[in-house]
């Protein structure tokens, strides 16, 4: 009988099958282990860091030291344009045509070679992520110390007390000037949200994944970071009357007098404070409305003479009370300090002037020699809705104001 012939198997190189196996699948898994932080632009990176390196080995040990030169140097050169997703991979394409030029001149083994270069790229991403991992700490530390919450405790007299309203709840119809003036408080939140702070917790919440990508290098390069000076806020100082108006004229008209009041409304409504919504239940960032840096924005320009003076700011409150009342205290009101503060009943003229603010009219001015009484509109935009129920332009609440002159009108005309 014949033998059988039968397959033999080196068991030397099954050993070095699955070494080989066991080494491919502990790289693999290094190389994905960051995939979660920085995305899809890393993976792509490392693959075309990892092609470079082949490559330029195969074409030193099978082609021509001219070729391995040109493989190098067309990689950098097509890794310029590549530079606004994959910034490392320009650094290591750049660094391996030097080393690669240094190499060739060397007359250096294959083996040598792709040691080296390998090593480049090891080290190179090695640092990149040991670098991305601290401002990926920063990243993570800043959306716990804001993280949502809730707005729903704060705005619950919203549900218990009626607000005053003339017109029906479907639509609010607000004349021509009106709507003007909410259109302008609108546009001046919104070019103050898009990249300010309220984009930055945006990013920090929405757009977390291609911020840490962005931060170890792996992300669209021109796109803004998120950093902590961009979302922390100074806190706000105690604003006390009087302050004074930069006006020249002895008798100002309404034209010159709204825009106290619109100065008013951008430092209360400051959407730099007003964080991020993504709903009233999840808020990041928010702090209460209040005032900033008034003094140096009402009426004007500081160039203009100084004739007359805000001595009386006070907040007239809609919601929280029924009927209205007005916050009367020392400083300018913080919302964050209602509860302390004592208010009144609504004086002769905000009685009167109160129902013309409804859809009619944004400020309402009482003119009387050396004394000037106003009340100007709070209205609801489109950013106060976020959280705020209601009808856009809806009325939310108003400013009065007692002005005087700063010095006596008869020695100003002279």
């Amino acid at each position: 009988m014949e033998p059988t012939l039968e397959p033999v198997v080196s068991s030397h190189l099954a050993r070095f099958n699955l070494k080989s196996l066991l080494l491919a699948v502990a790289l693999v898994g290094i190389l994905l282990t960051p995939t979660r932080r920085f995305g899809g632009a890393y993976l792509i990176s490392v693959a075309f860091s990892s092609v470079l390196v082949i490559a330029c080995e195969r074409a030193y040990r099978h082609g021509t030291r001219a070729g391995t030169f040109a493989l190098a140097l067309g990689a950098a050169i097509i890794a310029f344009p590549l530079a606004i997703f994959m910034t490392v991979f320009l650094v290591h394409a750049f660094l391996n045509l030097v080393l690669c030029t240094v190499l060739i001149l060397l007359s250096v083994r294959p083996r040598t070679l792709v040691v080296a270069t390998a090593g480049l790229g090891l080290a190179l991403y090695g640092f990149v992520l040991w670098s991305g991992a601290e401002r990926v700490r920063v990243l993570v530390a800043l959306k716990a110390k804001y993280p949502f919450v809730s707005l729903d405790n704060r705005l619950s007299f919203e549900q218990t007390v009626a607000t005053p309203s003339l017109t029906p709840v479907s639509q609010l119809q607000l004349t021509p000037a009106v709507a003007a003036n909410l259109d302008t408080l609108e546009q001046f939140q919104d070019e103050r949200r898009y990249y300010g702070r309220t984009w930055a917790l945006y990013a920090l919440h929405e757009d977390s994944y291609n911020q840490f990508a962005r931060a170890a290098g792996f992300g669209v390069s021109r796109m803004p970071m998120v950093r902590a000076e961009r979302i922390e806020l100074e806190p706000r100082d105690t604003i006390i009357p009087p302050l004074p108006l930069a006006m020249s004229s002895i008798n100002p008209s309404k034209t010159e007098l709204s825009p106290v009041h619109q100065a008013t409304l951008f430092d209360f409504l400051n959407p730099e404070r007003m964080g991020y919504a993504r709903s009233r239940r999840e808020v990041a960032g928010f702090e209460s409305h209040g005032f900033e840096s008034l003094p140096n924005r009402l009426g004007g320009r500081r160039t203009k003479p100084e004739r007359w003076q805000v001595v009386r700011l006070e907040l007239v409150s809609l919601l929280r009370h029924q009927p209205p009342r007005v916050y009367v205290a020392e400083s300018l009101p913080q919302m964050d300090q209602l509860a302390k503060i004592p208010h009144r009943a609504l004086n002769e003229f905000e009685a009167c002037a109160l129902p013309k603010l409804t859809t009619s009219q944004d400020v309402v001015i009482d003119q009387q020699s050396g004394r000037i009484q106003m009340l100007g509109a709070v209205r609801a935009g489109t950013s106060c809705l976020e959280c705020h129920e209601g009808l856009r332009g809806k009325l939310l609440g108003a400013f009065s104001y007692e002005i005087t002159p700063l010095v006596n009108t008869d020695q100003a005309a002279n």
